[in-house]
């Protein structure tokens, strides 16, 4: 699939593009981890419509940062709710710790895959700070 972009549409691609490789992914016997680093379209701003005036600033910046945030710390089921309507991370914080945990370990280990550690190939800055 070519990949097309517009502003306004960066944030809700990459989430849909994690969805479509979770989709192909549990119909596979392998576990697998998905980690989408988020990134946020440099200026002009592109808040998505149901973004716009979070912040209660009237700052498309603070709305932008607020938008993004609000990405972070989703836990779904998406075998049975592939529509993302439950998110599950306040209810189930232990799985959600385990799973930051599971990310800081590959980004000590500098690999996700079996092996000795190893230095990552570029820094790695996790949001937010600890």
């Amino acid at each position: 699939m070519p990949l097309t972009w517009s502003r306004e549409a960066v944030l809700p691609r990459l989430r849909d593009e994690a969805v479509a490789f979770i989709e192909q992914s549990a119909e596979k016997p392998e576990p697998f981890l998905l980690y989408v680093p988020l990134t946020s379209p440099h200026t002009p701003l592109a808040v998505n419509e149901p973004g716009q005036g979070k912040s209660g600033l009237e700052n498309a910046c603070a709305d932008l940062i607020m938008e993004t945030d609000a990405a972070e710390l989703q836990l779904y089921d998406l075998v049975a709710d592939l529509g993302e309507s439950t998110n599950l991370a306040a209810a189930q914080p232990d799985r959600v710790q385990t799973m930051l945990t599971a990310y800081q370990k590959i980004v000590a280990d500098g690999r996700s895959t079996p092996g000795p550690q190893q230095q990552n190939d570029v820094p790695v800055r996790p949001y937010p700070k600890p």
